[in-house]
């Protein structure tokens, strides 16, 4: 469920698709502000992913790394994992 954010925090919500026919990943994902107003979004797609453990470790690291690329350093991620990736 969407709740509004005190800044400077920004709201991350991604979503992992697998292919295990073609062993690959995509991963879309929306940045919003603390007012709920989207300020990026956009898609990633790899090749060589073996599971979905694998895809769902590889959508973490690319949703730090794209926020940490754009500046934010205040950030709330959602995600559709049932899985916990430390």
């Amino acid at each position: 469920m969407w709740h509004l954010l005190r800044d400077p925090f920004v709201h991350v919500n991604f979503d992992v698709g697998f292919y295990s026919d073609l062993g690959a990943a995509s991963i879309e994902m929306v940045v919003r502000n603390s007012a709920g107003l989207t300020i990026s979004a956009t898609c990633f797609w790899r090749e060589f992913i073996t599971n979905l453990l694998v895809a769902d470790t590889w959508a973490c690291f690319q949703v730090a790394r794209f926020t940490h690329e754009m500046g934010f350093r205040s950030v709330e991620l959602k995600g559709d994992s049932l899985g916990v990736v430390i």
